[in-house]
């Protein structure tokens, strides 16, 4: 008998989920916003990015930065 109740009380609050899903004010004009048709004109959108070339330099040399070698004893 309890089973039954848990389920019946399961299936109304479904049926109430589904049947009040829409249930809201509608939306206007200006709430959805504009649909743009035509792509703007950016300066310099057609120019690819140039990538920096990777390789050895003058860096690979040098000394490196203290704050990014680790503490002695495995410490942090």
């Amino acid at each position: 008998m309890r089973r039954l109740l848990v389920l019946a009380l399961l299936i109304v609050c479904a049926a109430t989920m589904l049947a009040s899903g829409g249930c809201g004010r509608a939306a206007s004009e200006e709430d959805l916003g504009t649909v743009v048709f035509e792509i703007p004109k950016v300066p310099g959108a057609d120019t690819p990015f140039s990538m920096p070339q990777l390789g050895a330099d003058d860096d690979a040399t040098s000394t490196p930065d203290p704050r990014h070698l680790p503490l002695p004893g495995g410490q942090r």
